[in-house]
């Protein structure tokens, strides 16, 4: 089956995913789109190097360079479990802080990076990660859900906080409650 580069969007191709199995990611690399099984059906594994997911010892040595060509939420989320689980939660925050101003710089966009975004995800799932049962990422989001939200900082925030001038470059403090209280509902 053959499918068309033209329709290229974030390294797969919409076309070929359509046609995809819900537990089945496409992705498209040198004019080739091929198939491969995803951990967990309807969700897009990143950290992937021409559609083989990339191991963690590598994905964690290419974001601490700076060296990832994409970078999405959860692998945000996937840097802090895997940090925390092997340096601890304050270790964590620091090795996110550096690898992050390092990809934002090499990626030409350092002024993306936010100290308060940064810094408050590390916490939340730092904590979670350091308490919970140490097996592996896939089971860690899967038993978190919440993490998957993007938003999520938005239920310990104000926007007028989170996205104020002073909360790119200073950590600040949630304003709505603490980061250590879980968000109801």
């Amino acid at each position: 089956m053959r499918f068309k580069a033209s329709e290229k969007t974030d390294g797969v191709t919409q076309e070929a995913q359509a046609l995809a199995p819900a537990n089945v990611q496409a992705f498209y690399a040198e004019g080739t789109v091929a198939f491969f099984p995803c951990h967990e059906p309807g969700v897009r594994f990143r950290g992937t190097r021409w559609g083989t997911p990339m191991d963690d010892d590598v994905f964690l040595e290419r974001f601490s360079r700076g060296a990832l060509s994409e970078f999405a939420h959860l692998d945000h989320v996937r840097v802090v479990y895997l940090y925390t689980r092997r340096e601890g939660p304050d270790a964590a925050i620091e090795l996110t802080r550096a690898g992050l101003r390092a990809l934002t710089r090499q990626l030409g966009v350092p002024e993306k990076y936010h100290e308060t975004v940064t810094v408050a995800w590390a916490r939340l799932v730092g904590q979670q990660a350091a308490t919970g049962p140490g097996r592996d990422f896939n089971a860690f989001i899967n038993d978190n859900p919440r993490f998957r939200r993007k938003d999520l900082l938005d239920d310990y925030y104000s926007r007028e906080v989170l996205f104020g001038t002073e909360s790119r470059t200073r950590f600040s403090e949630p304003d709505l409650r603490p980061l250590h209280t879980p968000p109801s509902g």
